[in-house]
């Protein structure tokens, strides 16, 4: 945000199998074909399973369109371009629509069938239904962004899908891909939750050094999502 607390800018994360040189912003304001790049950092907080890329611009107008695209200027690797919109100048007398929820999950039953449905896991469930809500809303106006509450895609569940296998990255990749076409375009803002807090798969019980300590202490949220604490004032223990 800028002196006079408007918020002018966006922080964009996202995902690589490999590492990049330079993790890479590219974006035009507005109606000018000038590209302005940023660039920001990576990190990997489970080794063989990624990197999470972090990237803030700033000093774009309020109520602003940008066109942009994410990864390495220097290895040429791109995504698809995006639009998205700053928000309004604080003093707006219109309204901000925003979807705010607590909960999700990523998927529903008969995508992600239950293998193990005791201790609050159940057979029969659905987050799509929610998914949908803002698909559609997103396509009629109806949000311009969204505020998700913590406990984001119960990845710290994924076990009760296949209790053998590790499954933890799978789901929270899986729930990152099936939001891109909504946080892509417009503000995706967080909160922690108990279920963003560690791994208690039977294989992260069973291999602490590989698993269970590098997903404890909020970890995987603290690389995957990168929040305006220090912007706001608040502060970001990791």
């Amino acid at each position: 945000q800028d002196a006079s607390g408007d918020a002018t800018g966006f922080a964009f994360s996202w995902y690589t199998e490999d590492n990049t040189t330079v993790s890479t912003v590219e974006y035009t304001i507005g109606s000018s074909a000038t590209p302005v790049t940023a660039t920001g950092t990576s990190t990997q907080y489970l080794p063989g399973h990624g990197f999470h890329h972090t990237v803030r611009a700033t000093g774009i107008p309020t109520d602003t369109q940008i066109t942009y695209r994410v990864g390495s200027q220097v290895e040429g690797t791109w995504s698809q371009y995006f639009n998205a919109t700053t928000p309004p100048p604080k003093t707006t007398a219109r309204t901000v629509k925003f979807s705010v929820f607590g909960d999700m999950g990523y998927g529903d039953s008969s995508m992600r069938p239950m293998a193990i449905a005791t201790g609050g896991l159940v057979k029969n469930w659905s987050a799509s239904f929610s998914r949908q809500t803002m698909e559609t809303l997103k396509d009629t106006g109806g949000i311009e962004a969204v505020w998700h509450l913590g406990d984001i895609g119960y990845a710290d569940d994924a076990f009760g899908h296949d209790p053998v296998k590790f499954l933890f990255e799978d789901a929270y990749n899986g729930y990152m891909n099936w939001l891109q076409n909504i946080s892509a375009v417009m503000p995706y803002m967080v909160l922690p939750g108990n279920h963003e807090s560690e791994c208690h798969s039977p294989v992260c019980l069973a291999e602490e050094t590989k698993y269970a300590k590098p997903l404890s202490n909020f970890s995987a949220f603290n690389s995957r999502w990168s929040m305006p604490s220090a912007e706001s004032g608040g502060s970001r223990d990791t």
